[in-house]
C-alpha cells in the first residue's frame, strides 16, 4: 500500500490499480494484429488480409500504428498507398491515405484518433496508384514484410 502523499496525483491505498487511478495519458491497453502475404492492383483502397484489430475504448485517444513492408511489382511506376480505417472512416486522406512508397521497404504510418467510448475495428488498407503493376505486402523469406497493426489507447 502507498500511504504517503504523492506529487503525481492519485494514490493507490487499496492495492488495486484501475484506469481511474492512472495519470492522464497513461497507456490503458494495447491491441495488435499481423497480416499475411497480400497483393492488390486495385486503384481503390482494399483491406489488407488479416491486418485488422478491434478495441473497446474508454474514450481515450487511440494511437494507431500500421507497418506495411510493401513492394511495387514489375511496373515500377506503381506506388503503394496505405491508410488506416476506424470502422468505415478513413483516418488518412481519401486519396493519398497516410503514406505512399514505391521502394521495397518497411513503411510506418501512424495516426492519433479521438473516438468516443465504444468498440471499434481498425483496418490497414492499401491501394495501387499509377502504372498498372501490383503492390505486394509480404512475399519475403522470413516474413519480415508482413503487415502489423498496433492500437494503443491512452487515458484521457
Amino acid at each position: 500500500m502507498i500511504n504517503s502523499p504523492s506529487p503525481y496525483g492519485n494514490i493507490i491505498s487499496d492495492n488495486s490499480i484501475t484506469t481511474a487511478k492512472l495519470i492522464n495519458e497513461a497507456v490503458t491497453q494495447i491491441v495488435a494484429s499481423a497480416g499475411v502475404d497480400f497483393n492488390t492492383n486495385s486503384a481503390n483502397f482494399v483491406d489488407i488480409t488479416g491486418c485488422s484489430a478491434t478495441i473497446t475504448t474508454n474514450g481515450g485517444k487511440v494511437l494507431a500504428i500500421l507497418n506495411t513492408g510493401h513492394t511495387a511489382g514489375s511496373a515500377g511506376t506503381t506506388i503503394g498507398v496505405v491508410t488506416i480505417l476506424r470502422d468505415a472512416t478513413n483516418l488518412g486522406d481519401s486519396t493519398w491515405g497516410l503514406n505512399g512508397i514505391s521502394a521495397a521497404v518497411g513503411v510506418e504510418s501512424a495516426v492519433i484518433d479521438s473516438p468516443i467510448a465504444g468498440t471499434y475495428t481498425y483496418k490497414g488498407q492499401l491501394r495501387a496508384d499509377g502504372g498498372s503493376g501490383t503492390i505486394y505486402v509480404g512475399f519475403q523469406a522470413g516474413g519480415t514484410k508482413t503487415c502489423k497493426l498496433i492500437l494503443i489507447e491512452v487515458k484521457k
